[in-house]
């Protein structure tokens, strides 16, 4: 009985221990995490989606709901040229998280050029896509038994330049997408002004789309947007003094909270100099933004290029704002500065900005981003990551290819918590393919939590 009794002692003094270390080990793990999430991260090798005569340009990655459906999209060159003369847009699918994928395909033929595309899942895990074409009007289309749909234009202003689509869906019905687009009308035509269409039953029909969420005073260009419910949250660049590529520009943001009946005016949310040097006399700017919204918190990457378009000083910044706060008021977002570490900068031959893209897993942010480095014009950029934890300081940057070949354009998505892809443009010599990159799951750490029953 004694010898019973003991047992019965010491198993709920185990079990405390048992609990006391779990809870140890996880907050050890948790401060590791919060200082270095990137750098966990195993990934396997990178593989080439496309390997064509011509090439292809601006990757874009979605996964769907369901934990194992990919899609890539991007630009297919049809000819030679630098640029090309005719340009589609194409993708590829997979089943089961990136290991195989079907063969590229168009998804719509045309004898012109479509320079930008972007693509979703909605909530039934359909497939949609936009892109521009003919750089005039803004295409749509969905995934639908097998085959894409005839492609739906959604700006109703004709002939008007159209460019930068972005598509969002937030249920099996609700998609919205936001774009550039020159106003023809007053108080200001012949500038690109930012414009929202939604459609409520999966694509069939759309909004109308003749006015602009606000007529500006100077360029409005590369918008983004994340939506939750009737909330639509949209960020761009505006370009406020001079004209390409000597021009001053910032980051400003508008919401909606009625699916894009009105909107609240724009607010300037970008201002690096106040967290680099700000006495050398060039203009910082803001450009090339992108949004995220979690855990009760919008985030937003940008570029700031110290001097003018192309000047190999560029840093990747973050800011955030809380949706406890009226995030239409400056003051209210919070500046962590730049994330990149040491200056970035763009090789002759590439796009003018170092971009970036963001997602989040695992109460992690995660930043991509693409540049050379020490701003080196004639060197080639590199595809680096950055990450943020639990709300904790931004990691050192790491590098994810060499400067063999020209790594561009990064994009990001993540799967149930436990996947992360991402797509690039890599360039070799003047040809230009997509490859593609995914983490290892199996390198993640999970600890088991216990609770009180």
């Amino acid at each position: 009985m004694k010898i019973q009794s003991r047992k019965l002692v010491q198993l709920p003094v185990l079990i405390v221990l048992f609990m006391a270390l779990s809870l140890f080990l996880q907050q050890r793990v948790q401060a590791n995490t919060t200082a270095s999430g990137i750098s966990q991260i195993k990934w396997d090798s990178s593989i080439a989606l496309t390997n064509f005569t011509n090439g292809a340009s601006q990757p874009v990655v979605a996964a769907a709901p369901n934990g194992t459906d990919v899609m890539v999209v991007f630009t297919k060159h049809q000819d030679s040229g630098n640029p090309p003369a005719d340009t589609d847009p194409a993708y590829r699918f997979s089943t089961d998280n990136g290991e195989t994928w079907t063969s590229s395909k168009v998804i719509y033929n045309s004898a012109s050029v479509a320079p930008d595309i972007h693509a979703t899942y909605d909530g039934g895990n359909r497939p949609h896509a936009v892109w521009s074409d003919k750089e005039q009007d803004i295409f749509y289309s969905r995934y639908v038994s097998g085959s894409w749909t005839a492609p739906v234009a959604l700006n109703q202003l004709d002939p008007s330049e159209a460019f930068s689509p972005r598509i969002f869906a937030t249920s099996s019905q609700i998609i919205d997408v936001v774009w550039e687009q020159r106003n023809t009308d007053p108080p200001n035509p012949n500038v690109f002004d930012i414009y929202h269409a939604r459609s409520t039953n999966r694509g069939v029909s759309w909004s109308a789309t003749t006015q602009p969420i606000v007529a500006t005073t100077f360029d409005a260009r590369l918008p983004d947007l994340f939506v939750d419910g009737n909330t639509i949250h949209v960020v761009w660049e505006e370009q406020d003094v001079g004209t390409f590529p000597t021009y001053s520009a910032d980051v400003f943001y508008s919401v909606s909270t009625n699916g894009g009946s009105s909107w609240s005016t724009p607010e300037k949310i970008s201002d690096p100099d106040d967290d680099n040097d700000p006495s050398d006399g060039d203009p910082e700017d803001g450009v090339a933004p992108h949004i995220y919204v979690v855990d009760g918190r919008i985030h937003v990457l940008f570029t700031e290029q110290k001097g003018d378009a192309g000047d190999n000083n560029q840093f990747v910044h973050h800011i955030s704002c809380p949706l406890s706060k009226n995030c239409t008021v400056a003051t209210n977002w919070e500046a962590d500065g730049g994330i990149s570490g040491q200056r970035l900068g763009a090789n002759n031959n590439s796009p003018y900005s170092v971009l970036s893209t963001i997602g989040y897993m695992q109460d992690c942010v995660f930043a991509f981003y693409h540049g050379t480095i020490g701003g080196v014009a004639t060197a080639n950029e590199l595809l680096f990551g950055s990450s943020s934890c639990n709300n904790g300081p931004w990691s050192n940057r790491v590098e994810l290819t060499t400067d063999n070949v020209q790594a561009l354009r990064p994009d990001v998505a993540m799967q149930d918590d436990r996947w992360m892809y991402v797509v690039y443009e890599q360039v070799s010599g003047s040809n230009r393919q997509i490859r593609f990159l995914r983490n290892n799951p199996e390198y993640l750490l999970y600890l088991p939590l216990i609770t009180k029953p």
